[in-house]
């Protein structure tokens, strides 16, 4: 018997005024199997159910400075994850999380460039990006890689 995929996925884009930008995404997601019906335990999909994103910016004139200036702010969730389909003791290692990101740009046109400050992580949440268990194969040791802390960048850009 075949395995049946089910979802859907919705993105948007609005433009309420000149300069403020809105977009994001939803999806939802549904994988079903024999395989995964046949479990004795952790019978769903090890992928989420469900994700989303969403993003907001908006660009301010700053004539007196050359150019413009632009805050951006963006979210991204996922629903919870198991990590194996034989192991309860593992079963939420990866639990539903929400990222923010935050960009902060000054762009020259007069010059032809830009600097932006931005950060990954902005709440510094402490997130595992992937888990493997290890039980399945007879082995009682579990690997998880966590995600880096809250990063810091800086970007200098120059057009010729």
């Amino acid at each position: 018997q075949p395995a049946t995929i089910r979802g859907v996925e919705a993105e948007y884009t609005i433009n309420p005024i000149d300069g403020l930008e809105i977009n994001g995404s939803v999806g939802w997601s549904k994988f079903i199997s024999p395989d995964i019906e046949a479990r004795t335990v952790n019978r769903r999909q090890s992928n989420p159910f469900w994700t989303a994103s969403a993003g907001i910016q908006y660009r301010i004139e700053a004539d007196a400075l050359g150019g413009s200036i632009t805050p951006r702010l963006d979210w991204t969730f996922e629903s919870s994850q198991i990590v194996s389909g034989l192991s309860t003791k593992y079963n939420y290692l990866m639990p539903a999380k929400s990222l923010f990101n935050a960009r902060l740009t000054y762009q020259n046109d007069e010059h032809g460039f830009s600097v932006a400050a931005g950060v990954v992580n902005l709440f510094n949440k402490f997130y595992y990006r992937n888990v493997f268990d290890y039980q399945g194969l007879g082995y009682p040791q579990t690997d998880a890689q966590p995600a880096p802390p809250r990063e810091w960048s800086l970007t200098l850009k120059k057009q010729f």
